[in-house]
């Protein structure tokens, strides 16, 4: 005899208007299983999104590293990649997925699981979004190749945009 599969989910607030019976008095999405029921905020984050949290980590001292090198271009790319991957931590581990590259988009979903997202947040969201594809690609911009536009202050700025994001998850990040 087989069970109904469990649903297992990190604290995630949700609009009141949801079925009262699935989220306790402060909104938090409760846990089922087939043999009890947490509060959401007593469960361990999904490894699955701590894995993106230690990814978004290490491409965020490879970005360091290449800024050290004179890679530039390179190091706006991994500081886009390091917010990305951020987020979608911070996403997981409250139950949701992250989908695609826009890591404005991404941090705007995070209001709508009723986290608060300061501005700061969402404005370096906006600026290494557009490191996405101009760091990488050749014809991505008008005045040359990445690797000769890059400059120094340009990785830095997109580095430190990526460090506010990071620090920004990192300060959310659910307490074992």
């Amino acid at each position: 005899m087989g069970h109904a599969a469990s649903e297992t989910r990190a604290e995630v607030r949700l609009p009141r208007s949801r079925r009262s019976d699935q989220y306790d008095e402060e909104g938090c999405r409760l846990a089922h299983s087939p043999f009890l029921l947490l509060r959401c905020s007593e469960m361990a984050v999904p490894e699955d999104a701590q894995r993106w949290l230690d990814e978004a980590r290490a491409d965020a001292e490879t970005a360091r590293y290449l800024l050290e090198g004179g890679r530039y271009n390179t190091c706006a790319f991994m500081a886009q990649q390091t917010a990305e991957k951020a987020i979608k931590a911070l996403l997981r581990s409250r139950g949701e997925s992250g989908w695609g590259q826009d890591v404005e988009k991404l941090a705007e979903r995070l209001t709508a699981i009723a986290l608060a997202v300061p501005t700061q947040v969402i404005d370096a969201a906006h600026g290494v979004d557009q490191h996405y594809s101009r760091s990488r690609y050749p014809d991505a911009s008008p005045s040359g190749i990445p690797s000769r536009i890059y400059t120094r202050g340009v990785a830095e700025q997109a580095l430190g945009w990526a460090l506010i994001v990071l620090v920004y998850v990192e300060e959310q990040w659910p307490q074992a």
